[in-house]
């Protein structure tokens, strides 16, 4: 607990050496979005400012699992895909 008596998670989730709180936020909005499958993994990474293997091991380190695959997100990141390699 800080002076005022509330809980402080920052230090126990900030873990990471310089990370700000806004660059915490985020990641956990991005990796929500991503396991509420409201995005595909590419525009979550994108979202985190972390890029598509800073977004995975972030992942990996704070929720333990990485991708998960389903059809529509497979088609989004195909089509995203597509429009970047034009």
């Amino acid at each position: 607990m800080n002076k005022a008596g509330l809980l402080d998670y920052g230090s126990e989730l900030g873990s990471h050496a310089g990370e700000q709180p806004a660059e915490l936020a985020r990641f956990l909005l991005a990796a929500s979005m991503y396991h509420a499958q409201k995005m595909s993994f590419q525009a979550a990474a994108t979202l985190s400012g972390l890029g598509f293997d800073g977004f995975k091991k972030r992942l990996r380190e704070y929720f333990s699992t990485g991708y998960i695959i389903s059809s529509d997100v497979i088609e989004e990141d195909l089509s995203m895909a597509k429009k970047l390699s034009k």
